[in-house]
């Protein structure tokens, strides 16, 4: 069973930070961070869709990796939580469980994505 990650922050704003720091804040670098991840992530998302549902354990445990690395690099929490418990736990999940995978993580991804551009992505361009 999946824990609950719906009351963890959807993005870790220190990271965030860190990064807008590297340009003098003038947010160029991280911009270009939020458009790479949106340009790379959704493939890797239907190649660990297509894993879930062919229950390639090996393939889902990587690609949740995969994903999960992605995603921290613009400090997606709890984006990054669902997906190392599927990295790590992926064989103790019944089928119920497994069929809720790729809409919690399009879900979550999807509200990364909505946070970095309203909150990050203003930020960095009036700076």
């Amino acid at each position: 069973m999946l824990s609950d990650y719906s009351s963890s922050d959807i993005l870790n704003s220190e990271a965030l930070q860190i990064l807008r720091s590297l340009d003098n804040f003038q947010g160029k670098f991280l911009n270009e961070l939020i458009e790479i991840f949106e340009r790379d992530s959704p493939a890797v998302y239907d190649r660990l869709v297509l894993a879930i549902e062919k229950n390639t354990v090996t393939d889902a445990m990587r690609l949740a990796h995969k994903l999960k690395g992605m995603g921290a690099n613009l400090g997606t929490e709890r984006l990054s939580r669902v997906l190392e418990q599927i990295e790590l736990d992926f064989t103790s999940f019944d089928e119920p469980t497994r069929k809720t995978l790729p809409t919690l993580i399009w879900d979550e991804y999807q509200a990364a994505v909505d946070a970095l551009r309203t909150s990050w992505w203003a930020v960095s361009k009036a700076g």
